[in-house]
């Protein structure tokens, strides 16, 4: 099954995560990004989870680096990892998140989180 095309695309700077249509300028001025991330922590390495609608990212904002997510659309963000993490990928069809942790290895968790 083909993955749905993103109508937008994520930024980063040193502390957010924005939201930028992909439709293309044509010339002219691109629409204002959407910033998604606000907290003060460092917040990086953004990708949509395959249906588009999730952002996953790694962040800071525990102490530790995480992943995280957040609906694509906005909103509050919840921390995905417990351990430490960086980079996360999604398997295919979205139900796992595989991550690394300097030097330890390759772990697996399901894309929505440890229950709370």
């Amino acid at each position: 099954m083909a993955r749905p095309r993103p109508e937008a695309t994520t930024a980063q700077d040193l502390s957010g995560i924005y939201l930028i249509p992909v439709n293309g300028g044509g010339g002219r001025r691109i629409t204002i990004p959407q910033r998604l991330t606000w907290d003060p922590a460092e917040d990086s390495l953004p990708a949509f989870s395959p249906d588009g609608k999730w952002v996953y990212f790694t962040s800071n904002r525990s102490g530790t680096h995480q992943v995280w997510r957040m609906p694509a659309a906005g909103g509050e963000a919840r921390r995905i990892t417990q351990n430490g993490a960086n980079k996360g990928l999604l398997s295919p069809d979205g139900s796992t998140l595989y991550y690394t942790r300097l030097g330890e290895g390759l772990f697996a968790v399901p894309a929505t989180g440890f229950p709370s």
